[in-house]
């Protein structure tokens, strides 16, 4: 799977990830500040699954009907779990989501 990592992943998944071997592009690290309608059009263009906190890319996609063909994971996790645990879930949780069609996913953990 090839990944496009919003700015508001953690550091550790995307180490996690590129460890597992994972083609990851990190948008806190190549496209700082970038809109998120540019960021769906390069997950697009790159054949990557954005993956995300932000539920802003979800209502781009069903309202706005910008594409997002390789989906999107959107992560909602309750601020009080701790930032290692929502890194390790994050991640192990791109890596179960790799076999499934594109679409959007929302995943979330409750407090």
């Amino acid at each position: 799977m090839r990944v496009l990592a919003d700015e508001n992943i953690a550091e550790q998944v995307i180490v996690r990830l590129r460890a597992a071997g994972y083609d990851v592009r990190w948008a806190r690290e190549t496209d700082r500040g970038e809109a998120d309608p540019a960021l769906l059009e390069l997950a697009t263009r790159e054949r990557r699954t954005l993956i995300t906190y932000d539920k802003d890319f979800r209502d781009l996609v069903h309202q706005s009907h910008i594409p997002a063909p390789y989906g999107v994971i959107l992560f909602r996790i309750h601020s009080a779990v701790p930032d290692t645990v929502k890194a390790e879930f994050v991640a192990s949780s791109v890596m179960a989501w790799d076999s499934l069609p594109p679409g959007i996913w929302t995943i979330q953990i409750r407090h």
